[in-house]
């Protein structure tokens, strides 16, 4: 985030909290997917976080192949971001 915190290109971010095997992420998919067609032209950035330290990174790439994700997933392995928020 540090590094586009200064891009003319991004206006907002939107940062979506999750962790593998989040049941509820299957059911705002379609939500989240709407939200980024409609701000991702007005240079809003969508990312998901993942701050479980148990998940590891390749087990997050793998559920979010098997989620069909599109948006990048950032593992906040010691929760710097999580707790910050």
């Amino acid at each position: 985030m540090n590094y586009h915190w200064t891009d003319t290109n991004v206006t907002a971010f939107v940062l979506v909290f999750t962790a593998n095997g989040c049941l509820a992420v299957r059911d705002f998919l379609p939500a989240l997917d709407a939200l980024r067609s409609r701000f991702e032209p007005r240079k809003v950035r969508f990312w998901m976080i993942n701050s479980q330290p148990r998940d590891s990174r390749s087990n997050i790439v793998s559920e979010a192949a098997a989620l069909g994700l599109t948006l990048p997933v950032l593992h906040d392995r010691v929760q710097l971001v999580a707790r910050t928020y």
